[in-house]
């Protein structure tokens, strides 16, 4: 397409068509123009809209990257490409573009809400609620930030606020399925079962409810089954919430090679290699990490990561990032194919560098300094990246959290997660459990061949001696005990945790998840002995 300004007739009758809200001509005007030759922020920006309702997300973000360039101050424009990456899951990018918007303009709710939205599903919630907090500064009569911060709060065991946020909300907006989720989750939470189910049951019975709502409002239905006891009832709604919203994304993930598929071809390929010895590159010898100390925090989820860096994090010379992503670029270059894996056994010294350089640039951009700190980066998933960790950080510690595996699997199945290839796995008991048993098998192979300074420690063993075991931990990293680590209940309070284990966090230390699939043992017979090797492997059984 050739790059010329439209006449002027052209954009006249566009923004015509805007202002009497004739839309669907506006936008037939745009693409005309267009295909004209003819190029103008507006014109994409329409384009992009259309291209949007027709299932073509990339077309449309393509138009508006090309219309930021054309336009950099435009706040349409702007805040359209932040939605465009939003739903493309490039929610960091989002996240600026709407910085963008809010600085072209700054007394825009919209811009503000959006932000906050990106921020919360990045798991950067204290910054999303303050997001929010800006929107209503602006709009107070609306019902959605008021909700957003409902569920930030019940997200962080603020019960009180909780319910002053929602009922604002509802009083708004009679029904808003965010507010009532998060009201469901106070009542659930002190113990008031029958208006919960009832709420619940209620919001469930509107045809409008969103599939992503409709998915929590099951989850929590089963939370409010399971505390009564009636635990095949429990069981019978996860599995049916999770089969909706595994259906609801079957077109996202059609054709895509599989979490699943990925991991068993890394398995394939270092099933087929020999051990790697230790031995630290040229590079990193002279390359000195901006932090004291470096610590993976790995595992399968749902198997106490959350509480370990909760623990740790509570000494005020630890920074920790919570399940961001940070191996975007190096992951992209060598973990998607077997050439990348060979490309990384021999990259030379200066491109490791570049890697680590962009690895500790993405950390900055998640508002974190490591500088002279220990530096903690939790991520269960990242597990997958160990050979890219091994050979970018071969210093690095390695604690690799165990729990039983029939408690792991239950409790994906009772926890709402944001969609990914990975959570796509484990949406049904039989996919949960292959999905487990294959993500195990890479991780010993990963101990076995790469050169890693790893330690496994089960969470039933912290719960039961948690200093104990955190003594050994900090032993095992380098750094002595600290008397705030038996404080992280309070830490956990003040602030919001951006994984299903924040209300359980911020409960203290319990037992309520010890073995807790007994209770739903006849209902994972069926899969029990997929997981039983594992069961023997950690001492479970």
């Amino acid at each position: 397409m050739s790059s010329s300004s439209p006449e002027p007739e052209v954009l006249r009758r566009v923004v015509a068509a805007l202002e009497a809200s004739d839309y669907a001509k506006a936008s037939l005007l745009a693409r005309a123009a267009l295909n004209d030759g003819n190029e103008h922020p507006l014109l994409l920006n329409l384009r992009a809209l259309w291209h949007e309702q027709e299932g073509r997300d990339r077309e449309a973000l393509s138009d508006l990257e090309r219309a930021r360039t054309l336009a950099p101050q435009d706040f349409g424009v702007l805040n359209a490409l932040g939605l465009a990456l939003s739903r493309q899951n490039r929610l960091l990018e989002a996240a600026h573009a709407f910085d963008a918007a809010i600085a072209a303009q700054p007394r825009i709710p919209a811009a503000h809400f959006n932000k906050g939205c990106a921020l919360e599903a990045i798991g950067e919630l204290d910054a999303a609620r303050a997001a929010f907090e800006a929107t209503l500064a602006l709009d107070s009569n609306s019902a959605e930030p008021f909700a957003r911060l409902a569920s930030l709060a019940a997200r962080r065991g603020d019960w009180p606020s909780a319910r002053q946020h929602a009922a604002r909300a509802l009083a708004l907006k009679p029904g808003e399925a965010t507010a009532e989720l998060a009201l469901v989750t106070a009542d659930l939470e002190e113990r008031d079962f029958v208006p919960a189910e009832r709420r619940i049951r209620a919001l469930l019975d509107d045809p409008q409810l969103s599939p992503t709502d409709r998915y929590s409002a099951q989850g929590l239905l089963g939370d409010v089954l399971n505390n009564q006891g009636r635990f095949a009832d429990a069981f019978a709604v996860y599995v049916q919430g999770n089969a909706e919203f595994r259906r609801f994304h079957d077109p996202r993930f059609a054709g895509q090679e599989t979490a699943l598929d990925a991991i068993r071809w890394l398995t394939d390929y270092y099933g087929r290699i020999d051990q790697i010895p230790r031995k630290a590159s040229a590079s990193d010898a002279a390359e000195k990490s901006p932090a004291a100390n470096h610590v993976f925090l790995l595992g399968f989820p749902r198997s106490g990561t959350t509480l370990m860096e909760q623990a740790l994090a509570s000494r005020p010379d630890v920074v920790s990032m919570e399940e961001k992503e940070a191996f975007v670029d190096s992951g992209r270059v060598f973990l998607h194919d077997a050439e990348g894996l060979r490309r990384l056994d021999t990259v030379p010294a200066d491109q490791l560098s570049s890697h680590r350089q962009a690895y500790w640039q993405r950390v900055r951009e998640f508002g974190l300094d490591a500088t002279g700190k220990i530096f903690i980066d939790k991520h269960p998933f990242g597990t997958l990246k160990l050979p890219l960790i091994a050979k970018l950080f071969p210093h690095a510690k390695i604690l690799f959290a165990l729990r039983d595996p029939r408690d792991v699997v239950l409790s994906c199945l009772r926890r709402r997660f944001r969609m990914s290839a990975y959570t796509y796995e484990m949406m049904s008991p039989q996919s949960a459990a292959r999905f487990y048993d294959a993500y195990m098998n890479l991780a010993e192979l990963y101990r076995l061949k790469l050169p890693l300074d790893l330690k496994y420690v089960r969470h039933e063993d912290v719960v039961d001696d948690f200093e104990g075991r955190l003594r050994e931990i900090c032993a095992f990293i380098g750094i002595g005990w600290a008397d705030s680590m038996r404080e992280f209940t309070q830490r956990a309070k003040s602030r919001t945790i951006a994984t299903p284990s924040a209300v359980q966090i911020s409960r203290g230390l319990n037992r309520e998840g010890v073995a807790h699939w007994r209770n739903y043992e006849t209902q994972l017979a069926p899969i029990l002995p997929v997981l039983k090797p594992w069961v023997e492997r950690f001492g479970y059984s």
